[in-house]
């Protein structure tokens, strides 16, 4: 591992890109293969896999996270939390995104936990149902009772690349804020649409799609 990362700082320094902050590499049970930390002015950490340290895809992975660590120091503006870490739309991110922070906001649609041990969630975008997962942390949710299906929530993270997608993954304690508690008055948009396709077949229409905050009414057709 030390090996590794000496190897790459080398190559780095010979370009004069290598870190001018601190920077550390810690070995983690986690679902992504690498990530990187970095707090202006103080230094950066690296996060690696523990299937990323044991391939032979080591050094890559360090030399992709310092890539990222030289942007962050150069504030080149894909790594600007100034420019960044704003709210945007979930459909508004994209592969070019990859490595940089953002911030978003979302309603949860799915709650699950991966084999590592970190929340999976699945933000849902009601204004065009547009969707993300975000892989976080423990430490990250703030309330994480609360955080479930239909609570709305303010993630910082990291986007990465993953399967053809694009994710978030946020590490950084409070990176997941809860803005609003599921409500306790809807059911789940599942139900909801097999309900509406069982009583339109025995003469009902549904009214509407069931939102957050709402329990639509099923109505008599006229002449039902």
């Amino acid at each position: 591992m030390q090996r590794a990362y000496e190897s790459v700082e080398a190559a780095y320094a010979k370009m004069g890109r290598a870190p001018k902050w601190p920077a550390s590499l810690v070995v983690e049970n986690m679902e992504i293969m690498g990530a990187t930390q970095s707090h202006l002015g103080e230094g950066h950490v690296i996060h690696v896999s523990l299937r990323a340290a044991r391939s032979e895809m080591l050094a890559g992975l360090i030399a992709h996270e310092m890539g990222h660590i030289a942007r962050t120091e150069a504030h080149h503006p894909s790594h600007d939390p100034e420019v960044h870490e704003r709210a945007m739309a979930i459909e508004a991110v994209g592969g070019e995104d990859v490595g940089s922070p953002v911030r978003l906001r979302g309603h949860v649609h799915r709650a699950a936990t991966t084999d590592a041990g970190d929340a999976s969630l699945v933000l849902i975008d009601y204004a065009d149902f547009a969707t993300i997962r975000v892989v976080a942390r423990p430490r990250a949710i703030a309330e994480p009772t609360l955080v479930a299906p239909g609570a709305l929530v303010e993630v910082v993270g990291t986007v990465f690349a993953s399967g053809g997608s694009v994710q978030i993954f946020s590490d950084e304690a409070g990176g997941v804020t809860l803005l609003q508690p599921a409500p306790t008055n809807v059911l789940p948009l599942e139900f909801v649409a097999g309900q509406s396709a069982a009583k339109t077949n025995h003469g009902w229409r549904a009214m509407n799609a069931a939102m957050p905050g709402t329990v639509n009414a099923m109505v008599p057709r006229s002449g039902a």
